[in-house]
């Protein structure tokens, strides 16, 4: 698989750390969710970590290790950064790898937990991706997600995966893909995941950028939330 087709400059990464330590709304649906999958002792890869924020709730939450990777070195430098200073936990069970492309470099069954918080609607090819995460993925492993879910009027389908400009709180910004929940889930579901919950939520995180897209009142900007099972 191709590089992810975006990267963060300095100014961005600064603009993204003073975002990433905002209370955000989506933060209790996550908990919620990884407090109902099996995560007590199990080691879990953040895929795409960005800043790493999802290691210290993971450890809370009862992981034994977190693993994080993101296609961002700056991005990894940050979170490293903050494992320094003792805000991801502790460097004997949180590692954080670059990881610029597909495949993964870890073995085959080598996490009972995968999380990922916005990150699918960056990736082009999610049926390479998911099907990546479920070889990582130990048999009746979980994967938990939540992306930007777009929703489309009729007749304007065709804008699926077209460039999406999106802006967060705190001034940080990127241009991410036009991408249905439903594209996810049937790509989850070639790849051998089992869904166990898929919902829309409410967005509050991003909004479109509304001077860069012409269609913005052609479509709905939702967030989703996945809950599956790799099949053993």
């Amino acid at each position: 698989m191709d590089k992810f087709p975006f990267k963060y400059d300095q100014s961005e990464t600064a603009r993204y750390m003073q975002f990433d330590d905002m209370p955000q709304p989506v933060d209790a649906v996550l908990e919620s969710a990884l407090r109902s999958v099996e995560i007590q002792g199990a080691e879990v890869l953040d895929y795409g970590c960005g800043l790493g924020r999802e290691a210290p709730r993971l450890l809370s939450l009862g992981a034994s290790k977190v693993v994080g990777c993101d296609p961002s070195s700056e991005m990894i430098a940050g979170a490293q950064q903050k494992l320094g200073e003792g805000k991801r936990g502790d460097a004997a069970v949180v590692n954080f790898d670059v990881v610029e492309k597909l495949p993964l470099p870890y073995e085959d069954n080598s996490f009972r937990g995968v999380l990922s918080r916005f990150v699918f609607h960056y990736v082009p090819d999610t049926k390479a991706m998911l099907m990546e995460l479920h070889r990582v993925t130990k048999p009746d492993g979980w994967l938990v997600a939540v992306f930007s879910d777009v929703q489309f009027e009729p007749g304007f389908e065709h804008l699926a995966n077209t460039d999406l400009p999106l802006e967060f709180p705190g001034g940080a910004s990127a241009r991410t893909l036009a991408k249905p929940g439903s594209e996810i889930i049937e790509n989850a579901k070639a790849a051998g995941f089992e869904i166990v919950r898929f919902e829309d939520i409410p967005n509050a995180t991003a909004a479109i950028i509304p001077d860069s897209y012409q269609y913005k009142d052609k479509i709905r900007l939702e967030t989703g939330l996945l809950i599956a099972r790799k099949k053993v």
